[in-house]
């Protein structure tokens, strides 16, 4: 990954001619802004069409020293994306400890329809030597510097570590969780949870509740856990907190550990932890893979979570668990454990991206088959010891709560064939209506400017909706680029152009051919949003093969209007285009690629209107 990562330089500065589906939105000294699934650093308003983000911003920019890194930013769209005012703050100008990991939300006042009238919830924890409190504060909505806000230092040395999942349950009131630590260092069994109330332009934080959470350390006398998040359902009353860890089962896996309010977050139930190897039907198509090590044939005998998961609340007040489904644990054929269980996941075996949720308040539980996981996780550059960035499964909702949103972080196995980790990382989305069953096919979102160093994709907890005059959805999701390391300098690139959904794009699941294949319907696939002016048809072509070495062909549909066809290498150079009319046998194109080196290489099909794009690679 360390390679790939250094060679992102000249990519990125060559791509900003030909992409068109993501905008830089700002940059960081460093990439400790955004590493961690359970922040809520993008915020939205879906009645305001406005879309936000927080980030620590980057001291080459304002001439400041390594001290000033922690100061935080934001930047603002109030046209659902289309338009950006970046680079507004500082958010902590006071600046009496440093921050890390900001998160955010949107308070908008009842009956407001103006955006400069809302206000920017913010709160982030600081650092001395360790994690030592937090600092938060309210800031009204400005599209130019310098801003109004308020700016506390709650909660100083008192146990806390990083706050998650920052949301609001009733208008004005917000909460968030966190593991509880001594020192910075040691987990201990406790959550805290944290309630704010807006009031004369602040929110004011206390300390609601410590939640006892009776972590197993059977394993090594160490606590596992990751986590937590909070969502609250669209009338406040129903709660979720959810962390993945093990509690008092000595089970050695990472399985959802819920607590639930049924009274607006006054109180919460003892901690339940949710096996998802139980769920019916779950773990099957993990299960039956067979694995030939060379000297046994081995399977899967239980599944669990990878370490990292987003939660939300439907509009049945149930919850929502989005996650990568692993193999936890294999035996042979003849039931011996080959490998066992220990906090770890067998990465080289079937991942799929799961929604796990309720129907009934969490007493049963079903699950929707996301996608296929190719490969699980990104090395990101750090001394002295790489970061381990997963799949960053995110999900979101419509504001009623009746569609549900996914998106996560994956490498195309087969454009990058024997790829194991998630080393050339693309975010991947979909979409399910829980009113009629529907579910859209799962697809790669392209054209962006960090085209294959997608590696931490996040998203808002809910998406833009009706824009441009019709049902269309937009999943805002910002992503940050790595060049060097995390310990350099990083772009913030907001990716709501390409992450859109409308709601032809919704069919009934028996109809979809949802595997990773070239002849998947799937398999770049391209939303009906995309169809452009006079409803043109959207274009369905594939290419093979794939690698390839002389000949690559360029297969579409009958009757397509098809205006250009060009090849470009990955420095957006174009290094072949082909006359649409020189088609053989009515719909195939032959490409001649015999002098082309080795690499990567990108398709472009153009109507009068669009361009679609598919990625090949020249092997030699």
């Amino acid at each position: 990954m360390k390679k790939i990562l250094l060679g992102l330089v000249a990519l990125t500065s060559a791509s900003f001619s030909f992409s068109q589906n993501s905008q830089p939105i700002g940059q960081s000294t460093n990439a400790y802004s955004m590493l961690r699934t359970s922040q809520n650093q993008v915020f939205v308003d879906p009645a305001l069409n406005l879309v936000g983000f927080t980030f620590r911003h980057n001291i080459a920019l304002y001439g400041q020293g390594a001290a000033d890194n922690g100061r935080l930013r934001y930047s603002i769209s109030t046209d659902a994306g289309v338009t950006w005012f970046t680079e507004l703050g500082v958010l902590n100008s006071t600046y009496t400890r440093r921050a890390r990991y900001p998160e955010s939300f949107l308070y908008n006042p009842t009956g407001n329809t103006n955006p400069l009238s809302a206000y920017i919830v913010w709160s982030g924890p600081t650092l001395g030597t360790n994690f030592d409190g937090h600092v938060n504060g309210t800031c009204q909505v400005s599209t130019t510097n310098p801003v109004t806000t308020t700016e506390n230092y709650p909660f100083q040395n008192t146990s806390t570590l990083i706050p998650g999942g920052l949301c609001q349950s009733t208008n004005g009131v917000f909460w968030m969780a966190e593991n509880a630590t001594t020192s910075d260092t040691t987990y201990i069994d406790s959550i805290n949870v944290y309630k704010g109330t807006f009031a004369a332009g602040n929110v004011n934080w206390v300390k609601h509740t410590a939640l006892y959470s009776p972590h197993s350390t059977t394993f090594d006398g160490n606590r596992h856990l990751t986590g937590p998040n909070v969502a609250f359902s669209n009338d406040g009353q129903t709660g979720y907190i959810v962390f993945l860890g093990d509690i008092g089962t000595a089970d050695s896996t990472y399985n959802p550990v819920i607590y639930k309010s049924t009274d607006a977050g006054t109180t919460w139930s003892a901690a339940n932890e949710l096996h998802v190897d139980g769920i019916p039907g779950l773990a099957d198509s993990i299960k039956q893979y067979l694995f030939d090590t060379g000297t046994a044939i081995e399977s899967c005998t239980e599944v669990a979570t990878s370490f990292e998961c987003d939660i939300t609340v439907d509009m049945n007040n149930n919850l929502h668990i989005f996650t990568t489904l692993c193999a936890v644990e294999r035996t042979d054929t003849f039931g011996v454990v080959t490998g066992p269980k220990q906090y770890s996941v067998w990465s080289g075996y079937p991942k799929n991206a799961v929604d796990i949720y309720s129907t009934d308040g969490g007493t049963t539980w079903t699950f929707l088959y996301v996608g296929q996981v190719n490969t699980f996780r990104t090395s990101v550059p750090e001394s002295p010891t790489p970061l381990g960035v997963d799949n960053y499964s995110q999900i979101a909702r419509t504001a009623d709560g009746s569609i549900m949103f996914y998106s996560w972080s994956d490498t195309d196995t087969l454009i990058h064939t024997g790829a194991a980790s998630n080393e050339a990382p693309n975010t991947f989305i979909a979409g399910f209506n829980l009113t009629n069953g529907k579910r859209t096919c799962w697809k790669q979102i392209t054209g962006v400017q960090n085209e294959e160093f997608v590696i931490t994709p996040t998203m808002a907890p809910y998406v833009l909706e009706g824009l441009n005059g019709g049902p269309e959805y937009t999943l805002p999701i910002v992503s940050q680029e790595v060049p060097v390391d995390a310990l350099s300098a990083t772009i913030y690139h907001y990716m709501g152009k390409g992450a859109k959904f409308c709601d032809e794009d919704f069919m009934d699941p028996l109809t979809i051919d949802l595997s990773w294949s070239f002849s998947s319907q799937c398999y770049g696939y391209v939303s009906c949003f995309a169809a452009g002016v006079e409803d043109e048809q959207t274009i369905s072509f594939n290419i093979y093969p794939n690698p390839t070495t002389d000949v690559l062909n360029i297969q579409i549909k009958e009757g397509e209007n098809i205006k250009n066809i060009s090849v470009v290498n990955s420095m957006g150079q174009v290094v072949r285009t082909i006359d649409p009319s020189n088609l053989l046998n009515g719909n195939i194109f032959n490409l001649d690629i015999t002098g082309l080196a080795s690499g990567m290489y990108t398709v472009n099909m153009s109507t009068s209107a669009k361009t679609y794009s598919k990625k090949f690679t020249v092997a030699k």
